[in-house]
């Protein structure tokens, strides 16, 4: 499907969503003000549905609101934000955040 939303690792910690790696790459650059060169390495690659439904998305959103701790795979968190609205390219997840 042409306009299919994939999840791509950025580097060791970032992973963004978008149609396509350029795409990615350039809503990564210009929200980050970075250069390619220091922007991307080796890691950068559009998951495998292999890495969708092992990766974990860790949402801790409802502990704000005295809830717990949810885990879902990254397949279906994408689906999650894609279904709320969310648009591509843009943030997906992080270890950092």
């Amino acid at each position: 499907m042409a306009d299919e939303v994939k999840v791509f690792q950025v580097n060791e910690c970032e992973w963004w969503m978008g149609h396509n790696a350029e795409e990615v790459k350039s809503a990564y650059l210009k929200e980050r003000d970075m250069t390619a060169k220091d922007a991307f390495d080796d890691s950068f690659h559009g998951l495998s549905p292999e890495e969708m439904e092992k990766l974990v998305y860790v949402d801790t959103t409802e502990l704000d609101y005295g809830g717990s701790v949810q885990r879902r795979s990254f397949k279906e968190e994408l689906n999650r934000e894609l279904e709320a609205g969310f648009s591509a390219p843009g943030f997906f997840a992080s270890t950092e955040y």
